[in-house]
């Protein structure tokens, strides 16, 4: 059942209004994103890929160029950080720019940051996991890997078209898949395959002004607002959002 005109309108007026708060804003934008999913928000946003929900409570915006990750924005109630670095815990020391990990090394890199406090947080990336890229092999293009066993083949997850993907949202044997397909020797079977977990600290080592460091936030509310504003929704829907523009999202 579609909403009717009225009902929209009444909506639209809901949404179009004056610049949100910042409270308001990762409120209203963290509870839009699960009811606007169908979205297709692809290739909309300028330098950062699609946010997702870390440790259940912040938002993380991936920042990307030149198809490489550059850094994390992250938002938490009316607060926001950036990160582009990475720090070695001790004994080691030493820092990389998130844009200098080896691309395709087959680690998986659990990144913790206490942005708000002693919380800790924790993000996980695996450089080049799910990507595709010039180094897909052709047996990789047509949706296997050939093992160096005769006849043997292993499914592999399919290849995203962004820059980040979560390891999170992966099956381990989905990770132990993409790491042999790496390696030049190794285990014949992925489920014998250990993958490599390095915890490093998230830094700053570039300072975003004001300005730029809400930049993705505002621009994501902008983008769910006019997806709403051009679709319309059956009826479940509506009512969840009507009651989401007189909560967090009024403005």
């Amino acid at each position: 059942m579609k909403s009717q005109p009225k009902t929209l309108v009444i909506l639209i007026s809901l949404l179009i209004g004056g610049p949100a708060r910042a409270l308001v804003l990762f409120d209203c934008v963290r509870d839009l994103i699960p009811l606007t999913e169908a979205a297709n928000t692809k290739g909309k946003r300028s330098g950062v890929e699609k946010p997702f929900l870390a440790d259940q409570r912040y938002l993380v915006f991936p920042e990307v160029s030149a198809h490489k990750l550059t850094g994390f924005y992250i938002y938490l109630d009316d607060k926001a950080w950036f990160y582009d670095s990475v720090e070695k815990i001790a004994p080691e020391s030493g820092t990389t720019a998130l844009k200098s990990l080896p691309q395709f090394a087959s680690q998986l890199y659990k990144m913790v940051v206490q942005p708000n406090g002693l919380e800790t947080l924790t993000i996980e990336y695996m450089p080049g996991f799910l990507v595709e890229g010039e180094r897909r092999t052709a047996p990789e293009v047509l949706g296997a890997s050939v093992l160096p066993v005769v006849g043997a083949f292993v499914s592999r997850p399919k290849p995203h078209l962004e820059v980040y993907n979560n390891p999170r949202e992966s099956r381990e044997d989905d990770l132990r898949a993409w790491v042999r397909e790496r390696q030049s020797r190794g285990p014949a079977v992925a489920a014998k395959v250990e993958v490599a977990r390095v915890m490093v600290r998230l830094i700053n080592k570039s300072p975003k002004a004001k300005e730029a460091l809400w930049a993705p936030l505002i621009a994501e509310h902008k983008l769910r607002k006019n997806w709403i504003q051009e679709h319309n929704l059956d009826e479940a829907s509506f009512r969840q959002l009507s009651a989401l523009m007189t909560g967090a999202c009024r403005e």
